[in-house]
């Protein structure tokens, strides 16, 4: 005779209340995930907020350091530039400086010389006579120096008659007057111890001078000097 095994099911009753907290548990899990992801979000957004702002303020220190170092830039060569030119009108205003020491040396030695030549002269001497070329064709430069005795040295004054002789003897003297003067007419004379009278003169373009005759004259009219030279032309 066989047995039977019986089979026994139990039905158990779950707590109505369980799913419920699953579900709160489910919901909290992604509200905490969805949390922690937010957190995380706004904490890495204001990390890259702050980098932002604290590169942001590296460029603006950086620009304002190139822009400093532009103006340094640009102040040194204008200083370079102003250093130049000062260079140059100092080096400029050395050499007027040397000329004008030069010049003054060559008077300096010029006026000793004619002090030393006028000493026991009379009281009116003629100490040089030059003629110079010009561009001008037939005209030419010419100075007279007069000069005393400084030993007696007073005020004299007076003229001067030039007159240019040239190579034919039938050819009359060109005199220095209104019609063939250029420059210096009349060549009157106020001085103490020297005075260089200068003028210009246009002499005929045939004319070939040879001699230059010169006669000093008082105020009164009375001669004083009188010389002949030849006429040579200096450079």
């Amino acid at each position: 005779m066989s047995i039977k095994n019986d089979v026994v099911y139990q039905v158990v009753a779950r707590p109505t209340g369980r799913t419920g907290k699953l579900v709160i548990l489910v919901l909290l899990s992604v509200f905490s995930v969805f949390a922690l992801g937010l957190i995380a979000g706004q904490w890495n957004a204001n990390a890259v907020i702050l980098k932002s702002i604290e590169l942001t303020s590296i460029n603006s220190a950086l620009e304002s350091e190139r822009a400093l170092l532009q103006r340094s830039l640009e102040e040194a060569d204008l200083l370079v530039e102003v250093n130049e030119t000062a260079t140059a009108q100092l080096r400029n205003r050395l050499d007027e400086v040397l000329l004008e020491k030069s010049d003054l040396e060559y008077a300096l030695t010029f006026y000793e010389n004619l002090i030393k030549s006028s000493a026991g002269k009379g009281s009116l001497e003629m100490f040089e006579f030059k003629a110079f070329a010009t561009e001008a064709e037939g005209v030419y430069e010419f100075s007279i120096l007069l000069g005393q005795d400084v030993r007696a040295a007073k005020t004299i004054s007076g003229n001067v008659d030039l007159s240019i002789i040239g190579t034919s003897a039938d050819r009359d003297p060109v005199e220095f007057t209104t019609e063939t003067s250029i420059m210096g007419f009349p060549l009157i004379y106020k001085f103490k111890y020297f005075q260089d009278l200068a003028g210009k003169i246009r002499l005929p373009v045939d004319f070939q001078p040879k001699r230059a005759a010169i006669v000093v004259r008082s105020a009164g009219g009375r001669s004083l000097v009188e010389r002949e030279l030849d006429w040579r032309l200096d450079s």
